[in-house]
């Protein structure tokens, strides 16, 4: 009879679970990730140590392809008061890091808005005025860059013509590394 347990690992600073099959008949100790799930099966008699010193060292293998198979989701809701210390919160941050990028484009906006959008991650109107998801709180910090860099040239090229991204390019020299990984957060 084969046993199956779900079990779970800190790898990399992430607690990665992992589905743990034992077979009877097995020789050797197999490692699969399918569809962002961890799959390992091992002979019936394999210690636990031995599986785990396994992962770990094929940590950095899993959790990349554990995150280009798994999306992340970013489906949260809360109150009124939580979600306007968020915006606060989000604001502090996005103006920040506004500052730190203009002090290169020294482009002109006017004003600077935190709202909890379905659809986008921030926009760029017409009239200079930037404004950004407060979902930006989810993201690591070099997407939320990516994000402030990209509205920001957007005041000076109001499309995403070549001239556009070369601006984007001039402090986010990966742009379309980022772009596919920002995809895989939903917003």
């Amino acid at each position: 009879m084969n046993k199956i347990s779900k079990r779970s690992i800190l790898i990399c600073g992430e607690n990665i679970e992992y589905t743990l099959k034992k077979n009877r008949g097995q020789k050797n100790i197999i490692l699969k990730v399918r569809n962002g799930e961890v799959i390992v099966s091992a002979p019936r008699l394999a210690l636990i140590y031995v599986i785990e010193k396994l992962i770990l060292e094929k940590s950095e293998w899993i959790v990349g392809v554990v995150k280009k198979t798994k999306p992340v989701s970013s489906k949260i809701t809360f109150d009124e008061k939580v979600l306007d210390n968020l915006k606060s919160v989000a604001f502090d941050l996005v103006q920040e890091r506004l500052e730190f990028f203009n002090n290169h484009y020294k482009f002109k906006y006017k004003k600077v808005t935190i709202r909890a959008q379905k659809t986008r991650w921030g926009s760029c109107s017409s009239n200079k005025n930037l404004s950004f998801n407060v979902k930006i709180l989810i993201l690591p910090k070099y997407l939320q860059d990516y994000i402030v860099v990209h509205e920001l040239c957007h005041l000076r090229e109001m499309n995403h013509s070549q001239k556009f991204w070369s601006l984007v390019e001039k402090k986010i020299p990966n742009q379309k590394e980022l772009r596919k990984e920002l995809k895989k957060y939903h917003v």
